[in-house]
């Protein structure tokens, strides 16, 4: 009896069990869909926690809104059309990882925010998958950026280099993009 009134006041006296350290999956926010639409957000999260070390090279600004864009799109197409889209968002700050860069760029190689990295792609790999059997193996992915360029304006990336983009619509037609013939 009296062992164990001693454990149990040592036990009182130490104080809390230190924390562990955070998970990748804590800094994702992703949604399922029924739609062949994934929503992307790489640069929208706000959360710089110290277990993930700054990045030492590269752009270190948050993209404002991002985030929020792709989750106020997914909530009005879901009004719109009772499906939602695919969302794949971090909340992890861009300053801690670039999910836009190889590996070793966005995160200089290590650490938690190498752990959202993979995590990220993994999970927009998965999405991307379940949005293409929705229709035909085919889906849209739109990967939502900001900018802090002076003109305001909306920029739209296609993935195209600047010889393609050069191409007039006949060509633009007989080309053929991932695989499949756009007619």
């Amino acid at each position: 009896m009296r062992t164990t009134l001693l454990l149990l006041a040592l036990l009182c006296t130490q104080g809390p069990a230190p924390e562990a350290p955070p998970r990748a999956a804590a800094f994702l926010d992703v949604r399922e869909g029924r739609l062949p639409l994934v929503l992307s957000a790489p640069h929208g999260g706000t959360e710089k926690p110290s277990a993930a070390p700054d990045r030492s090279s590269g752009v270190t600004t948050l993209d404002v809104g991002t985030r929020e864009l792709a989750l106020a799109v997914a909530d009005e197409l879901e009004r719109l059309l009772d499906a939602r889209p695919f969302v794949v968002t971090t909340t992890l700050h861009r300053s801690k990882v670039d999910l836009n860069r190889a590996a070793d760029d966005a995160t200089d190689g290590e650490g938690l925010g190498l752990e959202v990295w993979r995590e990220y792609h993994a999970a927009l790999e998965r999405a991307t998958a379940a949005a293409r059997k929705l229709r035909d193996g085919r889906a849209l992915v739109l990967d939502l950026h900001g900018h802090a360029h002076e003109e305001p304006q909306v920029e739209l990336g296609f993935a195209l280099d600047a010889k393609q983009l050069e191409l007039d619509d006949a060509a633009l037609a007989r080309e053929r993009w991932f695989g499949e013939e756009l007619v």
